[in-house]
């Protein structure tokens, strides 16, 4: 059997030349109207035997049976019946003849869809592929794919011909598929795409073409020839260059290949003789490799043609090029110029991309430098090293190390060829929007850029802040030196007067001393003679009457000291709290509203239950449903549609560094007192810290206004304060502490600080503050904000109205007549499945009635922008931290006091100008806080009550999370609908662009008929029917044609003189604009 005896055209290339100039002459519509003549369902012999035409029968007899055809034909009727009477016979006769000699005439599609299952049962029954019987059945069902009319092949589609071939193929054993009945059977699948309508179907069956490239995986060279021309044909009809390129990857799969390609390359390495057959399989091979390189996405991208067709050099095609070159056949030779000379010209273009002459693509280091020179001016050139280095961190000794470097190149890869709009011109290996994380880092970018010039200003307000803080701490000193000064000032002044009385009562003073001395003198002298008058009378004896009182004067008794005067009396007791009031007497409370009569229409069938928790009628009152009145909803909702949808009737369907480097330190003899692991450990934390003992006295003396110690660090020295027993050893070697190790000497000099713990804690709670309450801060302020927004939402408002008119229609009975529900009710009405679709919830229900009825209510979200972070808040947590900072504050406020009342005269010491601004703007800071959690909390609580929820149980957790949750579940409901109605408008466009082409392929039929049959202005052919050029876009040439093109090569030389035309007018047009620019 010759090589390609099931192939429209013969051998030699000659011929097939003469073949394809003759039907190109005769047009395309004699090419249809000669196949449509084959058969014909119906049956006429008005053929003689010796050929001639018997006698036209009436014209009546000749419309009928003219009809028939025409109708079986899908042509115009009204058109058709305009011809001749006697051509109307000649075509009935023309058609008989040639479906009385047919073999298949009697044969239906029911006949050769059982022949493939006879085949099926036979191969599972271990016969032989090559039977008798298979082959015979299988030829059979090629000839009537290929000759009977456009009917034959959409019926034998229809009734599932096509899948079971696929399935036939698919079961077939590997010895069987080296058979020749898999080769009937491809040519039966070539048979039925040489229509149009066929096809698209099996371009469209998900198993049409990669069962049929797994026909590659066979030692038959016949099979192997014709599946590669299919499949390089198919590269040229729209759609079908993808469905080869998936097909190919699948079979990569089915055939244990290491990479794609693999077994095409090696079928054409192992034919390298002169041989026909390797001839064949020769010129197969590179028509496939060029049809799947040059077209499709390869026509414009540069970047596809080159990707391909280095996986085919990466296979080892270079060197069979080369030794097929020695076989000199011209028709191979052909194909292998155009691959070369498609690949110069690209790797010109690359070359010119990167302004050199050539990039020697064989040699790494060269790409590397090529690479290099084009990033070494632009920020890429990071991004390059930083790939590079980061490429050299990679495991070597993982099992994945491989598997490492194939993701990386998988993911160039994609980034390379992954066009604008998303899509792959090859199969996607990673589901990656590559234009999307590009625009991403665009705009992380431009982030990063606004960031850094938000912290530049931030920086620039904290530094003319500070200096504007220092400068009015400079002039509050200078104030209050100012006040000290005038203070003194006016106590010298006090003093200077004080002074001036004091001086004029001691001159009055003193001239009365003068006058009490004079007079004492007088008496003295008085006294001295009255002492020798008694001596000279002791002396006579003469004087003994004189008493001794008498002579002298006794001196005046000072006046008493008067008593202190009495303590004040104690103030009286206070009073006791009057008594409590008592409770009001039982039966005294207010009785509740009367509420009103629910009026809910009646449902038409059962319904199903709604699974919520209804509020009791004494809680509503002070509430959201107090307002809240769901009748006036009912008027508003489709009832029927609502029945039917929510139906109750279901529808079925190793060495520490550190330790090394202290190793290394000098050996000197040190003393060490303290407990060793705390030594090391604080040693670890100054090696961190970098900074001498004297600086970091300094630093916190000055309570570290320069920041230069870091929240950790602060942190970490709080952890390293002397206690009272090192510092009682360290005082007692204070002698030795020359010869202190490193932490030894540092306590012993931090214990010299005065009091050094309070000092650190101060400082560590100054660096904390603004982060801690910065995380408070908006924290309270979100649960207040959202507990706002869900008291004054009117869009909430009427979204819980709807719901509850929806519950009391679905409850009707003992559970409706509700007046209100739980809110964790909201949660539970996505479990209430519809009965018409059961991908549909109440919860859909409920978008779409909104989405229909209240389109504004669906912004709710908007209302509500706070809520989701309020969720995630947990109030005891954030009361515990709010306490950390109240003692925090006491304790610095006690310690400012202290320095106040022991003031040091250490001119390092920074406590007090530091701390007090700060403690200023902290006790303000945390008394705004104050206020935020108390208004918080009660509107917390008022939000709470206004919707009926417990007041003392429910927590700022519970209550947001149920909103939160809810508008998710509203959100997805609501993306799960319009992602539902895009499917179905996507579907309806589907549905009329088929519809749209059918009628213009009924259109060109009635077109090719018309010239056919002589209607028209000429019978000659159109310009577009003798034009002997072949494209790969003519969607409705028929398969052989153009596997007859791929094999000729003719189709990539007209390629290549488009290429090279475009090629010229981009040149053209890029040159007149740089004139342009030139004048």
């Amino acid at each position: 059997m010759p090589w390609n005896c099931f192939s429209s055209q013969s051998d030699s290339p000659r011929q097939g030349r003469k073949y394809r100039r003759r039907r190109n002459e005769d047009g395309d519509a004699n090419r249809e109207a000669n196949s449509a003549n084959h058969h014909s369902p119906v049956s006429f012999a008005e053929v003689n035997e010796s050929g001639a035409l018997l006698p036209m029968p009436s014209e009546d007899v000749v419309n009928e049976r003219f009809t028939k055809i025409v109708d079986e034909l899908g042509l115009n009727r009204h058109l058709m019946l305009q011809l001749a009477p006697e051509k109307r016979w000649q075509i009935i006769c023309s058609r008989a003849g040639g479906e009385s000699g047919s073999p298949t005439a009697a044969s239906g599609v029911d006949y050769y869809i059982n022949t493939i299952r006879d085949m099926k049962i036979r191969l599972a029954s271990d016969d032989e592929a090559d039977s008798v019987d298979n082959l015979k059945d299988a030829n059979d069902l090629k000839t009537a794919l290929r000759t009977q009319p456009i009917g034959f092949v959409l019926e034998f589609i229809t009734k599932n011909g096509l899948d079971g071939l696929l399935d036939l193929m698919s079961e077939m054993s590997s010895e069987d598929r080296s058979s020749h009945l898999r080769y009937c059977l491809v040519g039966a699948i070539k048979a039925l795409m040489n229509t149009q309508d066929g096809r698209a179907h099996v371009l469209a069956h998900p198993r049409g073409i990669s069962v049929t490239a797994q026909s590659l995986k066979t030692h038959n060279i016949k099979t192997k020839v014709l599946v590669l021309e299919i499949l390089g044909a198919v590269c040229l009809v729209p759609g079908g260059h993808q469905k080869v390129l998936s097909a190919i990857d699948e079979f990569t799969v089915f055939a244990y290949e290491r990479t794609r390609f693999q077994t095409v390359v090696s079928d054409l390495s192992f034919s390298l003789d002169a041989s026909q057959e390797s001839a064949h399989l020769q010129i197969a091979v590179m028509s496939f490799i060029n049809a799947i390189i040059n077209y499709k996405a390869g026509e414009e991208s540069l970047e596809f043609r080159m990707h391909l067709r280095y996986e085919f050099l990466m296979l080892g095609l270079q060197p069979v090029i080369d030794k097929l070159r020695s076989l000199n056949n011209h028709q191979l030779n052909k194909h292998l110029g155009i691959f070369d000379l498609i690949r110069s010209e690209d790797e010109k273009e690359l070359a010119s991309r990167y302004g050199t002459i050539e990039v020697d693509r064989n040699n790494p280091n060269k790409m590397l430098d090529v690479l290099l020179r084009n990033t070494c001016h632009n920020s890429a050139y990071s991004n390059l090293l930083s790939i590079l280095h980061h490429c050299l961190l990679l495991p070597v000794d993982d099992k994945y190390y491989s598997k490492y470097w194939h993701l990386i190149d998988r993911l160039v890869q994609q980034v390379v060829l992954q066009q604008s709009d998303g899509t792959d011109p090859d199969v996607a290996p990673l589901r990656i929007d590559v234009d999307h994380l590009v625009q991403q880092l665009l705009r992380e970018d431009e982030a990063r850029a606004i960031l850094v010039e938000i912290e530049e200003t931030k920086r620039e307000r904290e530094e003319l802040r500070t200096k504007l803080s220092r400068k009015e701490r400079e002039i509050e000193v200078r104030q209050l030196e100012l006040i000290e000064i005038k203070g003194e000032l006016d106590q010298l002044l006090s003093k200077l007067e004080e002074a001036g009385k004091q001086q004029s009562q001691a001159r009055t003073r003193e001239a009365e001393l003068s006058n009490q001395i004079q007079d004492l003198v007088q008496k003295n002298d008085q006294l001295h003679r009255k002492c020798e008058a008694m001596e000279t009378a002791l002396k006579e004896g003469g004087a003994t009457g004189i008493k001794l009182d008498e002579l002298m004067e006794a001196p005046a008794a000072a006046p008493p000291i008067a008593p202190p005067p009495p303590p004040p009396a104690a103030p009286p007791p206070p009073m006791a709290p009057p008594p409590p009031g008592a409770p009001p007497p039982p039966g005294m409370m207010p009785a509740g509203p009367s509420m009103r009569k629910k009026i809910i229409p009646k449902p038409s069938n059962p319904l199903k239950s709604l699974n919520w928790s209804k509020l009791p009628e004494v809680k509503v009152d002070g509430t959201v449903w107090k307002d809240i009145d769901d009748a006036r909803v009912f008027d508003s909702l489709d009832l029927t549609d609502f029945d039917r949808t929510f139906s109750a009737y279901q529808k079925n369907e190793e060495e520490d560094p550190i330790g090394v480097a202290a190793a290394k330190t000098k050996e000197i003899k040190e003393l060490s007192v303290i407990d060793g692991k705390r030594a090391r450990n604080c040693s670890i934390l100054l090696t961190k810290l970098r900074t001498r003992n004297s600086e970091l006295r300094l630093a916190i003396l000055g309570v570290d206004h320069k920041e230069q110690l870091g929240n950790d660090m602060v942190e970490q020295l709080l952890k390293y304060v002397p206690t009272k027993e090192e510092m009682e050893l360290l005082n007692g070697h204070s002698d030795e502490c020359e010869k202190f190790a490193r932490a030894d000497r540092f306590l012993y000099e931090m214990s010299k600080i005065p009091r050094y713990e309070q000092r650190m804690t101060c400082m560590f709670y100054k660096k904390k503050f603004n982060e801690r309450m910065g995380e408070a801060m908006p924290t309270m302020e979100a649960i207040l904000m959202a507990s706002k927004e869900v008291s004054h939402s009117r869009r909430l408002r009427k979204m819980l109205e709807v719901l509850l008119a929806f519950g009391n229609y679905m409850n009707k009975g003992t559970r409706g007549n509700a007046y209100g529900f739980r809110l964790s009710s909201l949660n539970k009405i996505a479990d209430t499945k519809a009965s018409s679709d059961k991908r549909l919830t109440l919860l859909h229900y409920l978008v779409t009635t909104l989405k229909r009825k209240f389109p504004d209510v669906l912004k709710v979200g908007q209302d509500l922008n706070h809520v989701g972070r309020a969720a995630k808040v947990d109030l005891k947590e954030l009361e515990k931290e709010i306490k950390v900072l109240e003692t925090g504050l006491q304790e610095l406020r006690d310690e400012v006091s202290f320095h106040h009342d022991n003031p040091s005269y250490d001119p390092d010491d920074k406590f007090l100008v530091v701390m007090e601004p700060f403690l200023e703007d902290a006790t303000h800071s945390f008394e705004k806080m104050e206020k935020t959690k108390a208004e918080m909390k009660e509107k917390f609580q008022a939000a709470v009550a206004l919707f009926g929820e417990d007041v003392e149980t429910t927590t700022v957790l519970d209550f947001f999370t149920i909103f939160s949750s809810f508008l998710t579940s509203f959100n997805e409901a609501n993306a799960e609908l319009e992602k539902m109605e895009r499917e179905r408008e996507e579907e309806r466009k589907r549905r009329e662009y088929a519809e749209q082409m059918e009628k213009e392929r009924a259109e060109k039929r009635k077109s090719r008929t018309r010239q056919f049959f002589g209607f028209g202005s000429s019978n000659k052919a159109s310009p577009s029917t003798t034009n002997s050029s072949i494209t790969p876009a003519d969607d409705g040439q028929e398969l052989d044609d153009l596997i007859s093109a791929l094999r000729s090569a003719d189709i990539f030389t007209e390629d290549l003189k488009r290429r090279k035309n475009r090629k010229a007018k981009s040149t053209k047009a890029s040159g007149d604009s740089s004139k342009h620019r030139l004048i």
